[in-house]
């Protein structure tokens, strides 16, 4: 039995769901905003130190034991719904979303089978300025950036870059994302209010999926998303681009697992802009990435990969969405300077 957690209309989790009934898993889907619904939980006696040890979920009046469950698959939207038969007052629905978030994600976080991934409220979702830090930190090139108020510095960065810089709105102000210019500038002086700039990096865009210890490279042609270059990795790719298998270096390889695991998760997707010279420059992660698109466009077996982590027994039957694209290979930077 695999349980589907999270929003029961995610692209992700409704393809994983088709593709473990495929292999031959029974699934049960538990949509977040109908705990307490359509589905409960059936625990052990209580007592004053614990509300009781998990014995059961019960999913439209079925009973499926704790210990009948292989494993999970958890995706979380950003923000948790609460759904309108709920009868909760609307000033209260974030306080009661919140409860239950926190409710479901101490669910999987202690779960004794594999839970793919398990909630992990610190490092996953940070801002973006957080995340390229935390990169950085662990050893990736990651694109010049900074977040400021001050009209003058962000002049100086601008002028370093030779206007070749990205605006994007943090965290708490009305979300934007474009090309720095004067008028922006202006705005600056006049409100005040943080904002974060990147350097522009021209060239292939790349995508390393992460799942246990494999790693799937995909380059992505005609990918030139504006919005893309520094936002969530997680974007629906447009239909004329052109998707190819790549090889990332061994480095690269080494730091997206070690990330990976140092976050504690056992599936991300780490975004790449390789340049002329062969330097790879980390984007950003995404501890929840989309995969059938790099399945129809590059013929990688994601999802099979994953359903592996959670039931191995089952990896012998083979479903693929379409046969792999040609390896397109993109040179390191040693490879291209003569020894």
């Amino acid at each position: 039995m695999i349980l589907l957690v999270g929003n029961a209309t995610d692209e992700t989790l409704v393809y994983l769901g088709w593709l473990a009934e495929l292999r031959g898993s029974e699934v049960a889907v538990l949509p977040e905003d109908r705990f307490g619904l359509d589905w409960t939980l059936q625990r052990s006696r209580a007592h004053s130190e614990s509300p009781g040890e998990v014995e059961a979920v019960v999913v439209h009046g079925r009973r499926i034991a704790w210990a009948d469950v292989d494993g999970a698959v958890v995706r979380l939207d950003s923000s948790p719904a609460v759904h309108p038969t709920i009868g909760i007052v609307p000033k209260f629905h974030r306080l009661y979303a919140t409860a239950r978030r926190a409710e479901i994600e101490r669910l999987f976080a202690d779960a004794p089978f594999t839970v793919v991934n398990r909630p992990d409220p610190d490092g996953s979702t940070a801002p973006s300025i957080d995340q390229l830090e935390r990169l950085a930190t662990s050893g990736f090139a990651v694109p010049d950036t900074v977040v400021t108020a001050d009209p003058d510095e962000a002049k100086r960065f601008v002028d370093r870059h030779c206007w070749n810089v990205i605006a994007k709105s943090v965290p708490g102000f009305r979300p934007f994302v474009g090309w720095w210019s004067p008028v922006l500038a202006a705005e600056l002086r006049r409100v005040e209010r943080p904002v974060l700039l990147q350097e522009f990096v021209s060239g292939d865009d790349v995508h390393v999926h992460v799942v246990g210890d494999t790693t799937f490279g995909t380059s992505i042609a005609g990918d030139d998303s504006l919005i893309d270059s520094i936002d969530s990795i997680d974007s629906v790719e447009p239909a004329e681009a052109v998707h190819a298998v790549v090889e990332p270096p061994a480095l690269i390889r080494q730091l997206c697992l070690i990330h990976t695991r140092c976050l504690g998760r056992t599936v991300a997707a780490f975004r790449f802009r390789v340049t002329i010279d062969g330097t790879w420059l980390c984007l950003g992660m995404d501890a929840d990435p989309q995969i059938v698109q790099f399945e129809i466009g590059a013929g990688h077996r994601i999802g099979e990969a994953v359903l592996d982590l959670i039931s191995p027994s089952r990896s012998t039957v083979r479903v693929s969405v379409r046969e792999p694209r040609t390896t397109r290979h993109i040179a390191t930077l040693s490879e291209l300077v003569p020894a």
